[in-house]
């Protein structure tokens, strides 16, 4: 089969959607050397390390911009692809009509949560109705829709009234995965700390978890600090964590190398994951694979996902977390049997799975 792959979100910074798809491509490549591949970049010239049935190609057009699409259209045309597989939750306006058309759907959050596009004000309300637009043209045209979670599953049929759409379930796995014969670099935090790694949109519920913290600190008799990893600014959370005084006790590492979070992951005490919804949810994954207990959230991707390997808070309660961390600082029972239970969670996501997947979906569509 010809396969093309459309990994446009795959850049020189990796992180969040661009992980995985590198991670799967990568995974296919190591996986798969009877069928061919077309990788489409923005940007990249070439992946390192693919196998010689994958060939990358640079397109210069932008997911993000709609008038990029006719371009893409003609190159798509051109490579008399079989299937095009894309990797980033919304097709492109323009595919040939005898190529079968997949996606990947990592959440729908840019249609259910009223603040993604918080960042854009004014001009909110206008990313808000075209996003949820181009998904709903995306589910619409799709022959599969491949998501990462029975919990998206159901959010997509749930919105979009959807019935007969072919759905497929790949998981994610682990972006960064403790190498053991690799020494671990001098520790970042002198003092013990909590983990939170991830973006600071408001889904991800951030000031739930600077309150829990706050609120542990001032109630118990506990002395650990706080780490906040991520790639988005930090100034508000600053400010947050000035108002209840406990900023001299949170560090923040702003834009981390895969190096400083493979560190931070390595050293902390418990990783805590506060969303008010996930599609998948990789961090708390990865902290299980580190021998980190972990405290999630009630959102329903994250107990699905991480079933009972994870302590669980309300993720409207910073009361109840700060109770959540308190239990597992205190109860070295508890944190072992998190910690076990963590290992053997993480050793169901690995990106080989959800190649076998990816490959078999693929070849499902041959003949059609």
């Amino acid at each position: 089969m010809k396969i093309g792959i459309d990994a446009r979100s795959v850049g020189t910074k990796i992180c969040g959607v661009s992980r995985v798809a590198i991670s799967q491509i990568m995974a296919l490549a190591a996986l798969d050397q009877a069928n061919d591949y077309i990788v489409y970049t923005e940007v990249l010239d070439k992946i390192p390390g693919l196998s010689d049935n994958f060939h990358v190609v640079r397109t210069d057009c932008n997911r993000m911009n709609a008038f990029h699409d006719f371009h893409l259209y003609k190159r798509l045309k051109a490579d008399n692809l079989e299937v095009l597989h894309v990797m980033h939750s919304w097709l492109p306006l323009f595919i040939p009509k005898h190529v079968k058309k997949l996606v990947t759907i990592h959440d729908i959050f840019t249609v259910t949560d009223p603040d993604f596009f918080s960042k854009r004000r004014p001009f909110h309300l206008i990313f808000r109705c075209y996003f949820a637009m181009l998904t709903w043209l995306t589910v619409k045209r799709a022959d599969v829709i491949i998501t990462i979670s029975s919990f998206c599953v159901n959010e997509i049929k749930r919105l979009f009234k959807l019935q007969s759409k072919r759905f497929e379930i790949v998981h994610n796995a682990p972006g960064i995965k403790q190498k053991l014969n690799i020494k671990c670099s001098d520790v970042l935090v002198e003092h013990d700390y909590l983990f939170y790694l991830g973006n600071f949109r408001s889904y991800k519920n951030v000031p739930t978890l600077i309150k829990g913290y706050a609120h542990l600190l001032h109630s118990a008799d506990l002395s650990i600090d706080l780490v906040i990893a991520g790639n988005d600014d930090i100034e508000q959370i600053k400010t947050l964590c000035s108002e209840l005084g406990i900023l001299n006790n949170v560090h923040f590492f702003h834009r981390p190398s895969d190096e400083t979070v493979d560190n931070l992951y390595r050293n902390a005490k418990v990783f805590v994951f506060p969303s008010l919804f996930e599609g998948f949810g990789i961090p708390p994954i990865e902290a299980m694979t580190y021998g980190v207990p972990v405290i999630i959230s009630d959102a329903e991707a994250l107990v699905e996902t991480s079933g009972d390997a994870a302590l669980v808070f309300d993720r409207t309660n910073p009361k109840d977390l700060a109770a959540k961390i308190k239990l597992i600082l205190n109860d070295s029972n508890l944190r072992n049997d998190l910690i076990q239970r963590g290992f053997e969670c993480a050793r169901r996501y690995t990106w080989e799975n959800s190649a076998k997947q990816l490959k078999a979906v693929y070849e499902s569509l041959q003949g059609e």
